[in-house]
């Protein structure tokens, strides 16, 4: 994105908890208002930062605070002129990428009926993870943003990769 401005950024190599995450909206919330956006926006895009950060606490290898260490995830949102990009990552198991890469596949062919439609279907026959999830997240994201979530898969070694997503709104 040329041009465009930083509006919110967090980076870390802690576990995020609720309470840590219920902090972080409060620093976004502070930086939106700053913004002259439309309600109906602000909400679209609050929506999609939340599923970000609960994507990120629920999902995220934690690889502790070591000088030397990356961090273990990042979040940001830019804008220019009426296009948002927020971009999330955050260090994943190799052995979760496959399953990830259907998933985020499957989105992404999808146009916004069908993407309603696997939501219903999902939300139907999903019971709650272990970890507190029923894998919507993601196809709310691609609702809620009405374009294609791009992705993208970095290794770091044998057991590790990043994971990031990119997504994009435009403010009408």
């Amino acid at each position: 994105m040329a041009n465009s401005v930083n509006i919110f950024s967090i980076k870390g190599s802690e576990q995020l908890s609720y309470s840590s995450i219920e902090k972080v909206l409060a620093l976004y919330n502070q930086a939106i208002e700053k913004i002259d956006i439309k309600r109906v926006f602000k909400k679209k895009l609050f929506t999609i930062v939340v599923e970000c950060l609960e994507n990120i606490q629920k999902h995220a290898v934690f690889i502790g605070e070591f000088e030397s260490a990356p961090s273990s995830y990042f979040f940001n949102i830019s804008v220019q002129n009426n296009e948002y990009l927020v971009t999330a990552g955050n260090i994943i198991n190799n052995s979760n990428i496959s399953f990830l890469k259907r998933k985020l596949t499957l989105i992404t062919q999808l146009n916004q009926s069908h993407l309603k439609e696997l939501y219903k279907r999902t939300l139907k026959k999903t019971s709650i993870s272990e970890k507190g999830g029923a894998d919507l997240g993601l196809i709310d994201i691609a609702i809620k943003s009405n374009n294609k979530i791009n992705y993208f898969f970095e290794p770091i070694n044998k057991e590790l990769t990043l994971y990031k997503i990119q997504i994009k709104l435009i403010e009408q």
